[in-house]
């Protein structure tokens, strides 16, 4: 993903999807950040989206002066930290601590059901999201209260956008293995719901249930090899 901008890529169409008025601007960039901190490094994702929330604060400084939107600045920047910290939290993969549970807890209760990819993710998602409102409500409304006047310029975004170009077969093959991955990761236990229960694929036949996580993990990883 990194190597392909296909990171750079989501995380600019989410901003611009998102990001309406200044406060959801901030928003745009801690879903951003939380979205793709569920994936690769957190501290990969902050280093990434640095320089594109710096810009737009350059910009607004010069039309509105360094005291004026402080604030706001303060703001994103912070959003951005908190989003990917967050987000890190939503997936088995998102950050390295998350795996280090799972094998501890295995290690310390060996009779206990395994920690899937999706049985972690029913309830690291719901976390992340409150937390994200949450911490988004704080920033702007409590902590970081800001003029309301006060707008960023989303062209900035929108040239970033452009700059990429149309997407390239690499980054349609990277995209690909990608879902793929999430699909066979999440689906492949049976998933609680509370209601109602989607079985996993894993049960489908026989030999399936000797594969695990790091199994689908590796499998996907040596198809990339594969793809020119």
């Amino acid at each position: 993903m990194e190597r392909w901008n296909l990171h750079r890529r989501i995380a600019l169409n989410i901003i611009n999807a998102i990001g309406k008025r200044a406060d959801l601007l901030i928003l745009g960039f801690m879903a951003a950040s939380g979205f793709l901190s569920m994936w690769i490094s957190n501290t990969a994702t902050a280093v990434m989206m640095l320089p594109i929330g710096l810009a737009i604060i350059l910009k607004m400084e010069e039309e509105f002066g360094k005291e004026r939107s402080k604030k706001l600045s303060l703001a994103l920047m912070l959003g951005i930290a908190y989003g990917c910290s967050i987000g890190g939290v939503a997936t088995l993969v998102g950050t390295p601590t998350n795996l280090a549970f799972v094998r501890i807890f295995q290690e310390s209760f060996p009779n206990a059901p395994q920690i899937s990819f999706g049985n972690w993710m029913i309830i690291g998602i719901p976390y992340s999201l409150v937390m994200l409102g949450a911490t988004w409500v704080l920033l702007t409304r409590v902590l970081c209260r800001f003029d309301k006047d006060l707008t960023l310029d989303r062209s900035i975004i929108r040239k970033e956008i452009n700059d990429l170009g149309p997407i390239r077969y690499e980054e349609k093959a990277v995209l690909i293995v990608f879902v793929m991955t999430v699909f066979l990761w999440t689906f492949r236990r049976d998933l609680n719901l509370g209601a109602f229960s989607i079985p996993g694929w894993s049960n489908l036949w026989e030999p399936f249930k000797g594969i695990d996580d790091g199994t689908v993990a590796i499998t996907m990883a040596l198809t990339l090899f594969f793809i020119p």
